[in-house]
């Protein structure tokens, strides 16, 4: 497989959030909720997870134990980092419990 290729980051078990360090360019992502409530992912230009009160990039709902498909043709930069975050609100981190599969293609 060429370097250009997308690679994958996928969850081993159930997780609250991923971090992807370094300059990317993200394709696209999955993530499921095994929570009985909707829950946010937040998609933050990071190296490493924020602090509760942080603002997104974007935010996106996952309704109640279902999943959430996102594709960027062509790829969304980020200049930092990928990082993927459960939250329990939408347009700050509150991080949520690790009831979270997350796969991410990304380059």
């Amino acid at each position: 497989m060429g370097d250009d290729l997308p690679r994958n980051y996928s969850s081993k078990a159930a997780e609250k959030f991923c971090a992807i360090s370094g300059a990317t360019a993200l394709y696209g992502f999955t993530v499921s909720n095994a929570n009985a409530a909707t829950r946010y992912v937040l998609l933050f230009d990071l190296e490493v997870l924020p602090a509760d009160g942080s603002v997104p990039v974007a935010p996106y709902a996952i309704a109640t134990v279902s999943d959430k498909e996102t594709a960027w043709i062509p790829p969304r930069r980020m200049d930092r980092g990928i990082v993927l975050a459960a939250s329990t609100t939408q347009n700050t981190l509150t991080l949520a419990a690790a009831e979270h599969i997350f796969d991410v293609q990304y380059v």
